[in-house]
Order: structure tokens, then C-alpha cells, then sequence
């Protein structure tokens, strides 16, 4: 089952703090458009995830426009935000894709 979930200010934070770990210049990251859902499993695990977009400046000092991500906070670690993809040049397409296929299309 799925719902709606509107992240909380650790959930952000976690977010944030794990896709920053992956830009060249985590400092100038910008994030977008976050969404979230809750997924209730068997036995009433919670697991909840994430896809939105985040900027940040490359290796040359400019912004290289609104990369997409997506992941999840697990049912058995509800604090740690797992990547499950970064949608830089070719992956791009199949971060948006899964994003929507999880009912959490991202605007273009």
C-alpha cells in the first residue's frame, strides 16, 4: 500500500546529506521538487521513497542544470537515505522513468 508523505526536516537533511556526498561541490548543491511516498508492507513495515532534482556546480565552477535522483529511507534503517540512482547524462532518462513508474513523476 502507498501514501503521500510529505518529507520531515531530518528526512530533508538525511536526503541532502547523502546525494551531497556524491557532487564534485556538495556546497552548491540546490534541491527541488521532492517526492515522497510511504510504503506500507506486510506485517506493517514502513519504508518511504524519494525522487527530486538537485544543481550543483561541476569541476569548472558552473551549475550543471537539474540533475534527477532517487531513493529510499528502508523499513530497517528509517533514518539513512539509500541512492538507489543519480540521473547524470545517460542515466538521466531511467532515473525519470523509475521516478514515475514509483508514482513520483518529476516535472521536466
Amino acid at each position: 500500500m502507498y501514501e503521500p508523505h510529505a518529507l520531515t526536516s531530518q528526512q530533508s537533511a538525511a536526503v541532502q546529506s547523502a546525494v551531497s556526498s556524491q557532487l564534485k561541490d556538495p556546497e552548491s548543491a540546490r534541491y527541488t521538487d521532492f517526492r515522497a511516498r510511504k510504503v506500507i508492507m506486510p506485517g506493517g513495515k514502513v519504508a518511504y521513497q524519494v525522487c527530486g532534482y538537485v544543481n550543483s556546480k561541476n569541476s569548472f565552477g558552473g551549475y550543471v542544470g537539474k540533475t534527477p535522483f532517487a531513493g529510499a529511507f528502508p523499513w530497517s534503517q528509517p533514518e539513512r537515505f539509500v541512492i538507489t540512482g543519480v540521473g547524470q547524462d545517460w542515466q538521466r532518462t531511467g532515473v525519470m522513468e523509475g521516478c514515475a513508474q514509483l508514482g513520483l513523476p518529476l516535472p521536466a
